[in-house]
Formats: C-alpha cells, structure tokens, sequence
C-alpha cells in the first residue's frame, strides 16, 4: 500500500485518507460487509447508505451481544461483496498510559490453512493514530 505514495499527485494528506481503505490482502477484490469499515461500505458503487447504517448498527449490536439475528443485506452491491473471511485477518490494539501518552497499532497476520505451515505470519504492523504530545522523549514511552 505504500507504494501508493509514489504516484503523481498523491500527496501525504491524500494517502493518510486513503490508506486504510485499500489492502492488496483480499478476497479477490470484494469486502465482507460484516467487517468492512463505514468509509469501505459507503465507497461502494451503487451503495445505500441507510442500509449501511442499519448493517453497523446491527453489527454493533452483535458485538455487545444484544442478538443473534442476521446481518440486514446491502443491495444492489452485490458484485463487490464476499462472506468469505481469512486468510488474513487485521487485530488493532490501542493503549493510553497514566501519563497521557497514547499509541494505536494495527498488525495484519496471514493463517495458512495449509497443514505443516506455522500458525501465522506478521505481514504487516503500523500505527494508525499518531501519539499525542506527552509521548515525546522523556515521557513515559510505548515499546514501539
């Protein structure tokens, strides 16, 4: 992805917007809309945002456990959407220390579903938010 950045015109402020959206790490160039982010959702062609809307108020919902029920549909998307998940698979952590100091970070695995491979791979870490002032040198600082 950050290859991206050597393209004509794509300026630091363009590539931050944009960065998180895009993955060369798919499923053949659709999303799983029970995973997909709000911006990835409203960036689909033909794309109802209330139905998007209602689909992350269920998915909320599902993830405090309040219900069981299925997912609503998106319409009209349909060539661009997939319920496969895997092999890769992006874990986010974040942590604020008594200090004030702050870090995000995001780390894509790959999990082989090949017998006899290791259980995973890091393919990727990076921060997603920038620590605030208080993690300068001298401060309490995160390991990474």
């Amino acid at each position: 992805i950050a290859e991206l950045q050597q393209l004509i015109g794509m300026d630091s402020q363009l590539y931050a917007a944009i960065a998180p959206l895009v993955t060369v790490n798919g499923s053949g160039g659709k999303i799983n809309p029970e995973f997909a982010t709000r911006d990835a959702l409203l960036a689909l062609p033909n794309v109802n945002p209330a139905e998007v809307e209602a689909l992350l108020q269920a998915r909320a919902l599902r993830a405090d456990n309040q219900t069981t029920e299925p997912l609503p549909v998106l319409t009209g998307v349909e060539p661009w959407i997939t319920n496969a998940i895997g092999p890769f698979y992006t874990i986010r952590g974040s942590v604020e220390l008594n200090s004030g100091a702050s870090s995000s970070r995001e780390m894509l695995l790959w999990l082989p579903t090949t017998v006899g491979l290791n259980n995973y791979y890091v393919i990727e870490t990076r921060e997603v938010s920038k620590p605030n002032a208080a993690n300068a040198p001298g401060s309490d600082e995160l390991p990474w």
